[in-house]
């Protein structure tokens, strides 16, 4: 899918409201489009969510039957109940859902995502469902308490998995030894950033594809590493 058709998503304007934290223009409908899929800055490596789903996501044939009979519902009730219903009545179940804030990711914003399975898929466990409808609901507000858009009624065919889970970024520089990358790794470490921190390099400037750091710890002080940032998705 291209990017403007999953900006219609991901920058789907959600309203305002006089409690939430979003103030003039603080919300994420009222953003510009991130330039690159991946960067990285002072406070680490970012993660574009309408590049991943421009790059990865796939339009579901339920997706345009679900906005014409959306059309045709007598009352506007809430997209996440207009999803249920929509997914029931046509047998599938719901195998999994949650909002990616509840954990580690370097997304640029979040989503709720609900995997619905068909009743007769005799698939035994969600994650490696192949025939999996994925409903993505990208969060276009401020704080997480609010702001979600219409579902994006899609799959990832070219993911390992039923949906993109690994949201975490690695960082890497070819300026550094092996085994000091490997401790850049999401793998290895839910922090990259801070294992870099403790090996002594703080934030020199950049911003982008890549940035410099600069070592203030004795063993390699006034040392200038490169550093990148990749996706397990990419």
């Amino acid at each position: 899918m291209n990017i403007e058709k999953i900006a219609e998503y991901t920058r789907q304007n959600t309203g305002t409201h006089f409690l939430d934290s979003g103030g003039e223009s603080g919300r994420h409908w009222q953003q510009s489009l991130p330039t690159d899929a991946i960067s990285i800055g002072e406070y680490g490596a970012t993660l574009s969510l309408t590049h991943m789903l421009a790059d990865h996501a796939r339009k579901h044939n339920l997706h345009d039957e679900f906005y014409a009979w959306a059309e045709d519902m007598p009352a506007r009730e809430p997209w996440f109940d207009l999803g249920d219903a929509f997914m029931l009545e046509r047998g599938y179940e719901c195998k999994a859902s949650n909002n990616t804030y509840n954990g580690d990711t370097d997304l640029d914003q979040d989503f709720v995502y609900a995997v619905w399975v068909h009743e007769n898929d005799d698939c035994s466990d969600w994650i490696y469902c192949d025939d999996a409808v994925i409903l993505i609901y990208p969060h276009c507000g401020a704080d997480a308490r609010g702001g979600y858009a219409s579902p994006l009624v899609c799959t990832f065919p070219n993911i390992e998995y039923a949906l993109p889970l690994d949201l975490t970024c690695s960082l890497y520089s070819d300026d550094l030894t092996e085994s000091e990358n490997e401790r850049l790794d999401a793998g290895y470490s839910g922090y990259p950033m801070g294992e870099l921190e403790s090996l002594g390099y703080e934030y020199l400037d950049g911003e982008g594809a890549s940035c410099r750091f600069i070592c203030e710890h004795e063993y390699a002080r006034g040392k200038i590493i490169t550093v990148y940032a990749e996706s397990r998705i990419y």
